[in-house]
């Protein structure tokens, strides 16, 4: 309450946006924006190109390779979490380079509820919620990233989906 008050004074002297951030930051609040976004993926811009590291290969990735992603640093899920995933009917795709997994991405066709938001909703029939990409620290900038998501759409596209959701935080 004394924090109410501290920002009606400041108020009153023009300072109310530093109170409230002061209050914010005592209270320990936070706030996490977001975007929402939805697309169609036969409109995407992406044009199929080449990774400049060399010969990649497209592969559906299954519970087999969930292991090795689950032993890097750079991923958002444990390897339970992820066999998980795939039980409950998402697609995990992904670039291989030298036999090794340098970047997935995830698409639940069922709900959006893989988010940091609390959100979980369904999916309407022709829609995907496209998640979880990673490309491996060493290869970024590699073209990597839009290769898969590319090849990843146009895999959605052949299995009946036309619009996908994702978020940026």
């Amino acid at each position: 309450m004394k924090y109410i008050k501290l920002a009606m004074q400041r108020h009153q002297e023009g300072l109310l946006m530093n109170a409230a951030y002061d209050a914010i930051k005592k209270e320990k609040i936070s706030f996490r924006l977001f975007y929402l976004f939805h697309g169609n993926l036969s409109e995407s811009t992406i044009n199929e190109m080449d990774p400049s590291i060399g010969p990649v290969e497209i592969v559906h990735l299954s519970p087999a390779d969930m292991k090795d992603i689950a032993a890097r640093a750079e991923r958002d899920y444990s390897e339970g979490k992820m066999l998980q995933m795939l039980a409950d009917g998402c697609i995990c795709m992904g670039v291989k380079f030298n036999r090794q997994i340098v970047a997935h991405c995830w698409n639940n066709l069922k709900n959006c509820k893989q988010n940091p938001f609390g959100l979980n909703f369904n999916l309407p029939q022709t829609y995907v919620y496209n998640f979880g990409m990673r490309t491996l620290k060493r290869y970024k900038g590699n073209g990597l990233a839009p290769y898969l998501k590319f090849h990843n759409y146009r895999y959605l596209l052949q299995m009946g989906k036309k619009k996908y959701l994702g978020y940026i935080m």
